[in-house]
């Protein structure tokens, strides 16, 4: 593959692609302890999988080394990574928002592949200011000069019905699930054999938070100036900026203690849905003080900066998303070649002083991926689209079978959180999926 995607180990040490191959001497089947570990605040706030929902298998990701690989800008490094995901497919799609990162793909792939085609999937909905992602797509099809070079293919919401197809992978957890197999439907639909996606890039490619000292080092001064101003708009603001600063004069283990508690106030403690039944309390909860702090020594054993901790923890663990229906999908940002890339270029080149918008200097990367002569031409903020996602999210949701393995407490509640309510409709739905399909359940 590619991409990158995790592996699976069996309990005689070998690798296999499925968590099902890796089954030694029994039936495969789901730890439904596992699966109450989905239901602790490192799942439900940062999307982590335990890597144990599978009985006796255990999941892991490949190292990626940093290595520039011989490229000698982004732009050609992510160029690369889109010819090599394109080389088989003659008729390409890509799901295409109206923000930097699909644009970035679809970008690419009209100006690599002219002779082939391209189709730019869309879901026609409005943002929170009425503005409709359908002209702003239109608009910069248009002005970048792509319209020629590609077919606009638009989803709208009465055809989100259908949930992706089951994988052993683990639930689905994209933001809206139907949303993204309506925008398979519409590759497929137009003989596309491959969808690309603009995945990953704020994780991997975005300036994050503490990261004042890394811009001076590579821009200078006023740079450092103008990216603390940006700064003091988002998460702990100009003040964290200053802590995370001042604590680089301090051990390690008290630089990084320091920076849990100012970055993941939520994380000093695990913490289990009031949802999860008393016999899954407790292993789910020893599995998220055990992440927590595994995590946080982590960033102790390699002495980082605040800088670095906030960019390690913004990538990784990284959530795997599997393909939604037997078309192959994927996103150059996800590709292993320029991750290894990317994650050998030095924090502060995330951030882009000389761009024109605060969205564009944290995105300076994305923003660098498109022709300079072109850079005035994109979007210069994002959308936001809470609105939307609102009314989805609180649509009621049954989940029979959670209560019925005895996951969730009988006397449960109606689950008002939000975070809970998605997250237990993909769990919901993955073991129906499972259960549909023979596979054992069980702890």
């Amino acid at each position: 593959m590619k991409t990158i995607a995790p592996r699976y180990r069996s309990a005689d040490g070998n690798l296999f692609e499925v968590p099902q191959e890796a089954t030694v001497n029994g039936v495969p089947s789901i730890d439904l302890g596992a699966v109450a570990c989905l239901f602790t605040n490192p799942s439900l706030l940062g999307e982590v999988t335990p890597d144990h929902l599978w009985h006796n298998v255990r999941q892991e990701w490949e190292a990626i080394t940093p290595n520039l690989n011989g490229f000698t800008s982004t732009r050609n490094a992510f160029s690369a990574a889109v010819s090599d995901l394109c080389a088989d497919h003659a008729r390409i799609a890509v799901q295409t928002s109206g923000g930097l990162d699909s644009l970035a793909v679809l970008y690419h792939v009209c100006r690599q592949f002219p002779d082939r085609e391209v189709f730019a999937v869309c879901g026609d909905v409005t943002d929170d200011n009425g503005v409709s992602t359908v002209e702003v797509v239109k608009r910069l099809l248009l002005n970048l000069n792509l319209g020629a070079r590609c077919k606009l293919v638009l989803t709208d919401v009465n055809s989100w019905t259908e949930w992706p197809r089951w994988s052993p992978h683990g639930p689905f957890r994209t933001t809206v699930p139907e949303a993204h197999m309506a925008m398979v439907a519409a590759a497929k639909a137009h003989d596309a054999t491959i969808l690309l996606s603009g995945d990953g890039s704020d994780e991997l490619l975005a300036s994050h938070r503490f990261a004042t000292a890394s811009v001076a080092k590579e821009w200078g001064l006023r740079a450092s100036l103008s990216y603390i101003k940006d700064a003091g708009q988002t998460g702990t603001g100009i003040l964290g900026e200053f802590l995370g600063l001042a604590s680089s004069a301090l051990p390690a283990k008290t630089r990084l203690r320091m920076y849990w508690a100012t970055n993941w106030p939520e994380w000093c403690g695990a913490t289990v849905s009031s949802l999860i039944a008393q016999r899954f309390h407790e292993p789910a909860l020893t599995w998220a003080e055990q992440w927590l702090q595994t995590t946080l020594q982590d960033h102790i054993n390699g002495e980082r900066t605040w800088g670095e901790a906030e960019a390690f923890d913004s990538w990784w663990p990284q959530p795997f998303f599997p393909p939604a229906d037997a078309l192959s999908e994927g996103s150059p940002f996800m590709h292993r070649d320029f991750v290894a890339y990317a994650l050998a270029l030095p924090l502060g080149r995330r951030y882009g002083p000389g761009h024109r918008t605060a969205y564009h200097r944290f995105k300076s990367l994305v923003v660098d991926l498109f022709e300079e002569r072109d850079q005035p031409l994109l979007p210069p903020h994002k959308q936001y689209f809470t609105k939307m996602a609102s009314s989805i999210d609180n649509q009621t949701i049954e989940t029979p079978l959670l209560w019925d393995l005895g996951i969730f407490k009988k006397t449960s509640d109606q689950i008002h959180d939000t975070a809970t309510r998605k997250l237990a409709r993909s769990v919901e739905m993955w073991l129906h999926g499972a259960s549909q399909r023979g596979v054992e359940l069980s702890y």
